[in-house]
């Protein structure tokens, strides 16, 4: 009798502990399983198509008075004729002139990311574009990171923040975008509209899970 108490107490503690363990692997692959993992996006630049706005094409002025010869009537004596002046057709209505506003995007600012440690570094550029239509993006190319769990791309306040407190307490502090979407290959982020970015200076790669800054960018004003 007294045998099968600890054979019961084995059996709770395994039924107890083999979800936990599941559940321990499950959040080691999570973690780890990045480190040695790639994923890879190749997305185009975003074209966006010209719009026109109506423009009036100019149209010479043409009013005047011209002088017209009034026919006489058949008399038997000749008769001097007379002079009349008369208006001048009125000009053409102006017409509509589609102009095309430029379709090439403007860079607003650049940077090219930086090494921290074995661990957490990143390479490439991330430049800032105003686009045609008015939506600003964040756009990395040539883009290579070391992958981790829950990475995100963000913009930062601190020109190159290293820790979680530079990162969320100088400047405009952190404005998260997106997960990042892998870590190699060009991707496109769109900005909030109305965003001031003049409260950011770099682009960030951020672990939130584990609240670490893997790389950063800092973004310089293009002249």
């Amino acid at each position: 009798m007294m045998s099968r108490i600890p054979q019961r107490r084995l059996r709770h503690w395994l039924w107890l502990g083999i979800p936990f363990g599941l559940a321990l692997v499950a959040f080691a692959w999570w973690t780890i399983s990045p480190l040695f993992l790639n994923r890879t996006v190749d997305e185009a630049f975003p074209t966006a198509a010209p719009t026109s706005v109506p423009a009036v094409a100019e149209v010479p002025s043409t009013t005047g008075v011209t002088l017209a010869t009034n026919t006489p009537l058949a008399s038997p004596e000749p008769r001097a004729a007379t002079l009349t002046p008369t208006m001048a057709a009125p000009p053409p209505e102006p017409t509509l002139t589609p102009m095309a506003t430029p379709s090439e995007p403007i860079a607003l600012s650049t940077g090219s990311f930086t090494f921290i440690d074995r661990l957490h570094w990143a390479e490439g550029i991330a430049t800032i574009y105003q686009l045609p239509d008015g939506n600003r993006l964040l756009r990395l190319e040539n883009f290579q990171a070391q992958n981790g769990p829950d990475l995100r791309i963000g913009l930062g306040g601190h020109p190159m923040p290293r820790s979680t407190s530079e990162l969320y307490d100088v400047g405009g502090g952190y404005l998260e975008l997106e997960p990042l979407k892998a870590n190699q290959g060009n991707q496109n982020y769109l900005i909030p509209t109305g965003l001031d970015l003049g409260l950011f200076r770099s682009a960030v790669i951020y672990c939130k899970a584990f609240n670490i800054v893997f790389s950063t960018a800092e973004l310089t004003l293009q002249p």
